[in-house]
């Protein structure tokens, strides 16, 4: 592909009721992004909530800042929002992070990365009133190539905006962080819900009830992991998410079972924040198949040395 080339990236299509249903939980930072659609700041950051919310919300603002409806925008039904809705507008621009690395790669020629895309954004959209470039997942930014966004991000682009998107805004460089605007989604209603019911939640409960006391006491975590076979990757990956609904639980004030209650007395915003990012970085590992024992014995003893060190 010659450097002058559109770029060509898989976009996601949505119907009208779709999309609608997608940030419906969101209320807040939805109707403040469609106020920002008025005066589009260049750089903005969503974190928190589900993946799938952060990347409908962006597309919602891209609708907006592109629909040709007169009335309440986007209204979803005019022939940008249709190319848009459909993944065909030219102006709509995603590197997908859930799908692997974001890459810098070698040149202008090297599709589908940081580079490849620069030659664009000196020029005004070419359909539509504004340029929106989505990195979905953004924590997959490579260091070299966050540096290398990073020199977009600083210089001046015509009708041009740039959405972040991660779980927390912490796994991205403060150097991406410090160029926009950051806007924290709810936390997901499951996070908040009771486990369910069966012989599953169970061991679970008696896991997190183990973490618990590990954290007060410092005994006797390692000979429970120690055993064979003893942490396969369910019950990792259901401890990992017991420990993101009591966090999600703390920072919203309603901590209503043990480890929770427990967070909210032994730790401040700071390392709440910290065990965010750490919850991230498991839930990754169990995806690359690290050994589940590992993945949690990494869990327990960094809770444990964070809450000590306050």
């Amino acid at each position: 592909m010659a450097a002058s080339s559109e770029p060509e990236l898989s976009l996601p299509s949505y119907s009208a009721d779709e999309l609608a249903t997608l940030v419906q939980g969101q209320g807040r930072v939805r109707g403040f992004l469609l106020r920002l659609t008025q005066a589009p700041p260049q750089v903005i950051l969503l974190e928190g909530g589900l993946a799938g919310e952060r990347l409908g919300l962006a597309m919602l603002f891209a609708l907006a800042c592109n629909c040709e409806g007169t009335g309440d925008r986007p209204c979803l039904a005019c022939a940008s929002c249709s190319r848009m809705l459909s993944g065909a507008h030219r102006d709509l621009y995603l590197f997908d992070g859930s799908q692997g690395s974001i890459k810098i790669g070698r040149d202008t020629r090297d599709e589908g990365t940081i580079r490849w895309l620069r030659p664009v954004l000196g020029d005004p959209p070419r359909e539509g009133n504004r340029r929106v470039v989505i990195l979905h997942e953004a924590q997959a930014l490579g260091i070299e190539a966050a540096n290398a966004l990073l020199k977009s991000l600083e210089e001046p682009r015509p009708a041009t905006t740039f959405f972040l998107m991660a779980p927390q805004r912490e796994r991205l460089l403060p150097t991406l962080v410090s160029r926009g605007w950051t806007l924290t989604l709810n936390w997901p209603d499951t996070l908040h819900a009771p486990p369910d019911p069966g012989e599953d939640s169970e061991r679970a409960k008696e896991w997190v009830d183990a973490l618990t006391e590990f954290l007060r006491t410092g005994k006797d975590w390692m000979a429970k992991t120690s055993s064979k076979k003893a942490v396969d990757p369910p019950l990792a990956s259901a401890l990992i998410l017991a420990c993101q609904r009591a966090v999600a639980q703390t920072l919203s004030g309603r901590a209503d079972f043990n480890l929770a209650i427990y967070l909210a007395s032994s730790c401040d915003v700071a390392t709440l924040r910290r065990i965010e990012v750490l919850l991230g970085e498991c839930v990754e590992a169990l995806g690359y198949g690290v050994n589940p024992a590992l993945v949690v014995d990494r869990l327990a003893t960094s809770l444990y040395a964070w809450q000590q060190d306050r």
